[in-house]
């Protein structure tokens, strides 16, 4: 069964980049011209360099020098200069490491600053600050609830934290801008003026984490902004920069760096009024190699990982200027080479999207760093077609990930065959094994160029269906055909499959056989399934409704009657074109028999026991496998079998078919009701074809057995026919050695005549035209596979055995691309997901809050890489990290009275009361909100006391 080339996958992370306003890409505003798309060069790629797995080494290569080198300078902070084990850290020694003194202080000064001189509070407050965000975190509740005397039994650290009128006096103080009260008459603070003390943490933040995280040369670094979601307007007031984003929300940009080997928060800024992005780059980049100046940021060998929204010629630019690698996607804009799915702009190409995989690339030349190597100046772009309708564009400055290079990416999960014993090590002698599975990446491209069943099945219709005579002399293809028709062993072939052939005005060699013309009355009884198995025997389309069919079987005689359609090509090089390069197709009914293949082969045996004096050993399924001698002949059997009768022992071909609808397995029933469950056929040069043909009424069905059993060097086959439960009827065909030898004659002259510019290196590429290339576009994608199938097929040769199985063969840049994307995406994720419910925070705390989460996320980080707690979450890792807090400040300030609970639920008011109707183990109520605010009499009290109250109306029921 042919299945389309896996879809590449390239998810989206959880957030698209802020410039991002599409999924597909697209951009509304164009910030760049036409001119800078004219810069590019379009470039023909160089001879394929096919590696195995090298994304997963250059990722291994870098894991080993980068942990190695954060956990060397964790441990000397930690241990200082005698050193220490990482399995002597603690974590409240990871704590103390990264809730740095620096940051500490500016917080509090900031908190200070907002608070009464009486009420200043002490780092050891602060770090019980912290303590409670964490238990909230955790908790996933608000501060009412955790405070709360009603959820005390639920919330026991509530009764050793920080006092809660504390908590929120330091909490409001977060929130309040430093200096905003003018401490003179005359004078007032600048609208929108940045706030100082948020300059100086964030500027800390950047210091300790890219002091501990950053290793230059070797860190792989996510680029990327997060939105955060702020509508209030004091966003503004506090300096930033308000974006309205219609995908995402309103709010502040966080421009974030994280390592994505280890996971840490390298780098940060959240951007101010005024600053663009280059500004913004410049500044993180000279916080990572910890300089002053711009002349000064070198960051030769590290790879920046920029998503589509992020790139820009600018952001490009100055990361090749300061020595950096860029990787990414890119969006549909006119300063991009190609685009897709609307017109092209001037000197952009427009890619197809239907069409085989393929890709085309582009290069241009930037400035980079004085005495750098000028091959890594060059910035490249890639549109790749997956195959399936999917257009990618990506691109990229790094010189291993560039034109040429792909990288075969193994499954994860081992799916080898299932069976591994030594019954098979004679049958495996006979053959070649080419792949481990079948519907892989390496099958659709190893069985290209090769003659299967498919291809066999094609060109044989083919040759049925041209005339005798070439009807144009000047026509190369049809003499080819006409040169196979007259071949004898190409006829005898026909007979036993009993193909039919053209009329009798156009009998080759006046022997073959004569269908005679079908009239309306030979038709009018039949039905659509049996009118499509006609037109399939007869090599035309089988679509349409059942009047379509019966004019297509009634006008399909004469030449001259006889459409060309693109299930029967003209030309030789049509069909195996055809054939090579498959447009995808996925139908229920395929589905279907894929996955009934395992349990018509669990119940074979039992099948074969009680139908038949034939006992099946033992079963091995296989990927595509060749004739040892002759690798051009390949085919992919469902399953091999040891077969045992009394007398001897042999392998045979099993081929699975599963009849998915009543009517195709009522026709199944009614043929064995007719000939048996079992029966057996053995086809040599006296056959005529009619016999085989009853039992196997499918002609495609007859040629893969036929050709499967011939190229596997085996003489016995059987064709197993079930519906979706249960097994029908199995059909025993066994195989002459003068048919198997005719066989192979005639595939030989076929390829000594038609794939000698594959197999012949020093024959020319032919000039295909554009009806012949089909589903393979153009010649520039033909020599791409071809190529890449070269390239793959040496690997295998010279292996001796198959490659693992592949889930994806593609670019390298894409290849890299799949496993460095997502790294900033995972911080945002874990930030958004593990905190504490605060309802109307002011902007500014969210912020400070994030200043001091981003701490706890590297806290954590760095106990994965201590491998401290095996599989922890950042969830788990707030209960142990607030629980060893106590150990840092001690508990002296953790002393709450019961006089200050109760001043705390005076002051939270009604709508504290009213949450004791929710169960407690939700975080939300949003579910049973509108019950509540219905049923409940305290919340009807709280719906109804608003300055503009409404009238009470009584419905019948007695509801409110």
């Amino acid at each position: 069964m042919e299945m389309p080339i896996p879809h590449l996958a390239l998810d989206e992370g959880p957030y698209d980049d802020l410039l991002s306003d599409s999924d597909s890409g697209e951009e509304d505003q164009v910030d760049e011209t036409t001119e800078e798309a004219a810069r590019w060069k379009f470039i023909k790629p160089p001879d394929v360099q096919l590696n195995v797995d090298n994304t997963d080494a250059f990722l291994l290569s870098k894991a080993r020098l980068e942990t190695a080198r954060v956990m060397q300078r964790v441990l000397s902070r930690v241990f200082g200069a005698q050193g220490g084990h990482s399995s002597q850290v603690a974590t409240v020694d990871v704590l103390k490491l990264w809730l740095d003194q620096n940051v500490l202080n500016i917080v509090q000064q900031h908190i200070n600053a907002n608070l009464d001189a009486k009420d200043f509070i002490s780092v050891p407050e602060l770090f019980g600050f912290i303590e409670v965000e964490l238990w909230l975190s955790f908790c996933g509740i608000s501060p009412t609830t955790f405070y709360s005397k009603d959820y005390r039994d639920l919330y026991p650290p509530a009764k050793q934290a920080m006092r809660s009128r504390r908590y929120r006096s330091i909490l409001n103080a977060l929130g309040t801008k430093s200096g905003q009260i003018a401490t003179s008459e005359e004078f007032w603070n600048a609208p929108f003026e940045a706030d100082r003390s948020l300059s100086h943490a964030m500027d800390a933040l950047r210091r300790v984490c890219s002091e501990i995280g950053f290793v230059s040369e070797v860190s792989i670094a996510s680029l990327d902004d997060d939105l955060l979601r702020l509508r209030s307007r004091s966003v503004e007031d506090i300096g930033l920069t308000r974006v309205r984003n219609p995908k995402k929300g309103f709010g502040p940009v966080h421009h974030g760096v994280v390592s994505l080997v280890t996971g840490l928060y390298l780098s940060g800024h959240i951007a101010s009024r005024g600053e663009t992005l280059g500004e913004v780059l410049k500044l993180m980049m000279r916080s990572l190699c910890g300089v002053s100046t711009d002349s000064q940021i070198d960051l030769s060998g590290v790879l920046f990982a920029l998503d589509r929204g992020y790139q820009s010629k600018a952001v490009n630019q100055h990361i090749i200027e300061c020595g950096g690698s860029v990787i990414g996607t890119h969006k549909r804009v006119q300063a991009f080479p190609f685009t897709y799915g609307k017109p092209a702009q001037k000197s952009q190409k427009l890619i197809n999207e239907v069409g085989s995989m393929s890709t085309n690339w582009a290069s241009y030349k930037c400035a980079g760093r004085a005495g750098s190597d000028t091959s890594s100046n060059h910035m490249h772009a890639l549109a790749f077609r997956s195959g399936l309708g999917k257009i990618v564009l990506c691109s990229t400055s790094d010189k291993e990930a560039g034109p040429g290079k792909w990288s075969y990416v193994p499954r994860n999960r081992n799916d080898k065959a299932n069976n591994d014993s030594d019954a098979f090590t004679a049958f495996e002698t006979r053959v070649k094994l080419l792949t481990e599975l079948q519907r892989t990446p390496d099958w659709f491209l190893m069985r290209q160029f090769r003659i299967t069943g498919l291809v066999a099945i094609k060109l044989l219709r083919s040759i049925a269906q041209q005339p005798c005579q070439p009807r144009d002399e000047g026509d190369g293809q049809v003499d080819i055909y006409h040169v196979l028709a007259g071949m004898s062993t190409v006829q005898l072939v026909l007979q036993i499959l009993d193909f039919p052939v053209a009329a009798e005005e156009e009998q080759r060699d006046n022997d073959g056989p004569v269908r005679r013309p079908l009239t309306s009355d030979d038709l009018l009884n039949k039905k659509g399934n049996e009118l499509k198995q006609m037109c399939h025997d007869r090599g035309l389309p089988a679509y349409g409704t059942i009047a379509v069919l019966k004019e297509r079987l009634m006008g399909q005689n004469t030449a001259s009657s006889r459409a060309k359609t693109p299930e029967q090509p003209t030309s030789v090089a049509a069909t195996l074109l055809q054939a090579w390069f498959l447009s995808p197709k996925s139908s229920t009914d395929m589905k279907i028999g894929t996955k009934n293949e395992d349990n018509i082969s669990t119940h074979v045996a039992a099948f074969f026991a009680a139908h038949s004096a034939l006992r099946v050993r033992q079963t091995k399924s296989y990927g595509l496998l060749a004739k040892s001698d002759q690798s051009y002949l390949a085919f992919s059997p469902d399953d091999v079998a040891d077969v045992v009768d009394n007398t001897e022992s042999f392998y045979a071909i099993l081929e699975y078919k599963t009849r998915t609808k009543s009517s195709t397995a009522a026709a199944e029933k009614e043929i064995s009701a007719k000939h048996g469950m079992f029966t057996s056929i053995r086809l040599d040069t006296g056959s005529n074809g009619k016999q085989f043909r009853r039992l196997v009424p499918d002609q495609a069905h007859r040629s893969q057995i036929l050709h499967n059993i011939i190229i596997a060097s085996l003489r016995n086959g059987f064709l197993v026919y079930a519906s979706k439960t249960t097994i029908l009827r199995v059909v025993h065909v066994i195989i002459s050695e003068d048919v198997a030898e005719a066989y192979l004659l005639a595939l030989s002259t076929i390829k000594d005549k038609c794939l000698s510019w594959i197999y012949s290196p020093d024959t020319p590429l032919p000039n295909f035209s554009a009806e012949e290339l089909g589903h393979c576009v153009d010649t520039a994608t033909l020599k791409q596979h071809l190529s890449l199938w070269r390239a793959l097929t040496t690997k295998v040769e010279t292996r001796g055995r198959p490659l693992p199985a592949a889930h994806q063969i593609v670019p390298t840049v894409i290849a890299k691309w799949n496993r460095v994307k997502g790294g900033i995406d995972v911080y945002s994720r874990y930030l958004k997901n593990v905190k504490a419910r605060h309802a109307h925070l002011a902007p500014l705390a969210v912020i400070w809050l994030r200043i001091l989460m981003t701490l706890a996320y590297n806290a954590y980080q760095t106990t994965q890489l201590l491998e401290k707690c095996r599989n922890s979450t950042l969830h788990s890792f707030c209960r142990n990290a607030a629980a060893a807090l106590p150990e840092i400040y001690g508990t002296e300030i953790n002393k709450a009275t019961s006089s200050e609970e109760e001043d705390d639920k005076s002051s939270d008011g009604a709508l504290r009361d009213a949450l004791k109707v929710l169960s407690p183990s939700k975080r939300s109520f949003s579910y049973n909100k509108r019950k509540h605010f219905e049923v409940d009499p305290e919340w009807r009290r709280i719906r109804l006391s608003k300055r503009k109250e409404h009238s009470t109306v009584k419905h019948e029921s007695g509801s409110y």
